[in-house]
């Protein structure tokens, strides 16, 4: 599934039902996407609420939401 700007992929996330919960696969290496590996880090947005990144030039990330919807203006 791709998103309406260039450069951009969305991805949705592979379910695995289990007796006792889910699992979701949220980055594979095998993924075409997958541009390697530097650090990772969770965060949270309020209800509401505009959460900023710094500008880069360059940069790969990879978000995944668990919980809820998110909207990513670039």
């Amino acid at each position: 599934m791709d998103a309406l700007i260039q450069g951009v992929t969305l991805t949705p996330l592979k379910i695995i039902p289990g007796e006792l919960g889910a699992v979701m696969h949220a980055l594979k290496k095998e993924e075409r996407d997958f541009a390697g590996f530097g650090e990772a880090y969770f965060s949270t947005v309020d209800y509401g609420c505009v959460k900023g990144w710094k500008k880069h030039s360059f940069m790969v990330l990879n978000f995944v939401v668990p919980i809820g919807k998110i909207r990513f203006v670039v």
